[in-house]
């Protein structure tokens, strides 16, 4: 596929079929986020894979079965992947306290200007949801916001790895859109600012969107709520209208149709 036709058709999917995903296509997609750029080609970043019944694990520790009946997105219970990206800190800190990079003073973790394991981790759950829509998957990244620590418990995942979020995968299926589709995707112009913060001069090249359909985003709005949250599982965007009390708020909309699934 075209890499900007990729770029323009993916999007994020909560509703998926329970039938599974071939372990070569799986491992395909996980081939491709490994290949991400890190600080020091440290490559400090873990996949957890659940596949099938294990799915159940996430499920029991994020979304406990009394609570399943108010769930909007049931369908993406029927997900027959979760994967589980973590960034691994010691990973960076480790390998600035070698001696090409020691005089950094990068070993110490508190002098990361920002958290790179984290950054590189979301770039490599950037190339996984790239490579699903590639071979024909749906894919939803969202966050755990609860029952994480019980989660990588339960999983005998190392303290010192950081959850980042979640990505359901499986074939997807027709869903109602979201309550963020209809919010219109930002022009070019007003997020480039070039030579320094001002009004950007106009384009001179026809850009990538060229239709009125809103596109997609690559992942979960990451601002703080105001309150609290009352949802297991969000774009941390607080719904329009009185929802059930766990919501999968995913990122819609695409202006081009899915090829065949596999």
């Amino acid at each position: 596929m075209d890499f900007w036709d990729l770029v323009r058709r993916r999007r994020m999917s909560r509703a998926f079929e329970a039938r599974p995903v071939d372990t070569d296509v799986v491992d395909r997609v996980l081939d491709a986020a490994r290949r991400a750029p890190s600080a020091g080609n440290s490559q400090g970043w873990a996949f957890v894979v659940l596949e099938g019944a294990d799915t159940a694990k996430f499920w029991d520790a994020t979304l406990p079965v009394e609570r399943r009946a108010g769930f909007r997105w049931q369908r993406l219970l029927d997900a027959p992947v979760i994967v589980l990206p973590l960034a691994d800190r010691g990973a960076y800190t480790s390998r600035y306290a070698e001696p090409d990079k020691a005089s950094t003073g990068l070993a110490d973790a508190g002098r990361w200007p920002v958290p790179y394991w984290q950054v590189d981790t979301a770039f490599a759950t950037m190339l996984l949801l790239l490579a699903a829509e590639d071979v024909g998957l749906g894919a939803l990244f969202f966050g755990v916001f609860r029952g994480a620590d019980r989660l990588l418990d339960t999983l005998g995942v190392p303290d010192d790895f950081e959850l980042i979020g979640a990505v359901a995968l499986g074939h997807p299926l027709p869903e109602e859109s979201g309550l963020s589709a209809s919010r219109p995707r930002r022009e070019l112009a007003e997020v480039v600012h070039r030579g320094g913060w001002s009004e950007a001069p106009p384009l001179g090249f026809e850009p990538l969107e060229h239709t009125d359909a809103p596109l997609p985003v690559a992942f979960a709005d990451l601002e703080a709520p105001v309150e609290p949250l009352p949802v297991a599982f969000a774009d941390l965007e607080a719904p329009v209208e009185p929802q059930a009390e766990d919501v999968v708020e995913a990122h819609d909309g695409s202006d081009l149709p899915r090829p065949e699934t596999i």
